[in-house]
């Protein structure tokens, strides 16, 4: 029997679980730019940002425990990039084939596009396969290769650069 997963906006008190996991993948040094999870205080200043300024954060449940997450961070680093959105997203191991990737990233792209983003970047390890097929399904576009920006315990990695952009919707008659 598969278990129950399900998909809901990120909240403050899920703080030190979503830290827990991110740390579980980070540790893996096989999917993220960092080896393990950032200081939960920092931790819980991005999630309340990210609640403050609507940015689309998800987690992913499985039998009602946070298993994984999906973020789409606003760029507002400059006017001419707060159309763009960066995503993140990690799954614990044990729990990944279920689908939650696929529903994580579907309705944080809804999300995100309800938001008013035209356009979702994200960064993958070349190696990533899987991630990178699942993403092209989803729409993504491969849109370059950074060679070697990575060092990992056996040696140098390249990371692939994608985009989905949200399709325009169509104008209402008045």
């Amino acid at each position: 029997m598969r278990p129950a997963v399900t998909v809901r906006p990120i909240a403050a008190a899920d703080v030190p679980h979503f830290r827990a996991v991110l740390d579980e993948v980070a540790r893996e040094r096989r999917y993220l730019a960092f080896e393990e999870a950032p200081p939960i205080e920092r931790i819980a200043v991005f999630v309340e940002a990210n609640i403050a300024t609507g940015n689309t954060h998800l987690v992913g449940l499985v039998d009602d425990m946070i298993v994984g997450w999906c973020d789409i961070v606003r760029d507002v680093s400059r006017p001419t990039r707060r159309h763009c959105g960066t995503l993140g997203i990690g799954i614990l191991a044990q729990y990944r084939g279920l689908g939650l990737g696929r529903l994580l990233m579907q309705q944080a792209m809804a999300g995100a596009a309800a938001s008013g983003l035209k356009r979702i970047e994200l960064t993958v390890r070349s190696s990533n396969q899987r991630a990178i097929a699942l993403y092209a399904q989803l729409g993504f576009a491969h849109e370059g290769c950074q060679r070697n920006p990575i060092m990992a315990e056996d040696g140098y990695e390249d990371r692939d650069l994608m985009a989905y952009l949200v399709p325009e919707q169509p104008k209402q008659a008045a």
